[in-house]
């Protein structure tokens, strides 16, 4: 009984040393460079696509299991990288169709204000790849492709989004490797002085996901109004 206990108090304080210690600096780390508005609402809606995907992997992995007689832990595996890999060729798919379709640029607001995080991301994907590619050494080609491939590709989608830019463009706005279009704005307004609350029109792609902020340079703060408000009509009442 006692040593169950004191198992699980280690495992706890290895817990917060390992993951809690780090998250807790990245959090001081990133409230330097986004507004709470801007952190609150991305933790929601990380939480939210977080919570949907892991739930869709969990429901593949059973699937998978009862059809293939496959243990869990190797059904989830599988489950999660075919995830993985459907969503990450839909976001290229995304990417290339919204970049053709957003027109000229209006208005460069710079880089993520967390593109240092997305870098730091993207190097773990690529170390965490390799010591897969060389831990997988006489292994399955499945399984190197479950790790190694996976944290690579990961990597890479990381440093896509930290070389990605805010623009204001002819057709929308291009917010860091997605178009939203102008007709899809519903209703916006500020806050905390250069951070933009927007709301989008109901879509069938994760509908509950509908607000989100973006942190505008206080410089560019009026030509992004003057620009924004000559394309979101009717203008919204706050």
């Amino acid at each position: 009984m006692r040593s169950g206990i004191l198992f699980t108090v280690v495992l706890v304080v290895v817990f917060l040393l390992i993951v809690g210690l780090p998250a807790y600096f990245v959090s001081r780390w990133m409230s330097k460079r986004m507004t709470k508005t801007e952190m609150r609402m991305g933790y929601r809606n990380a939480l939210i696509c977080g919570a949907g995907l892991l739930g869709l992997a969990a429901l593949g992995s059973l699937v998978i299991s009862h059809l293939f007689g496959r243990s869990f832990r190797d059904s989830l595996s599988l489950s999660l990288n075919v995830l993985w890999g459907t969503c990450l060729i839909g976001w290229v798919v995304a990417w290339q169709r919204g970049y053709a379709a957003a027109g000229p640029v209006l208005l460069d607001c710079g880089p993520h204000p967390t593109r240092g995080l997305f870098r730091f991301n993207a190097a773990l994907g690529v170390v965490l790849g390799l010591a897969s590619i060389v831990n997988s050494r006489g292994a399955a080609g499945s399984q190197i492709f479950s790790g190694a491939i996976f944290w690579l590709t990961m990597g890479a989608f990381f440093l896509a989004l930290s070389l990605d830019r805010l623009q204001l463009r002819h057709n929308g706005v291009w917010q860091y490797g997605g178009l939203l279009r102008w007709e899809k704005i519903e209703s916006f307004h500020w806050k905390e002085q250069s951070t933009l609350v927007v709301k989008t029109t109901h879509t069938s792609w994760m509908p509950w996901i509908r607000e989100g902020a973006l942190s505008v340079p206080p410089h560019l703060k009026e030509e992004f109004d003057r620009i924004w408000r000559q394309h979101v009509q009717p203008y919204p009442s706050v």
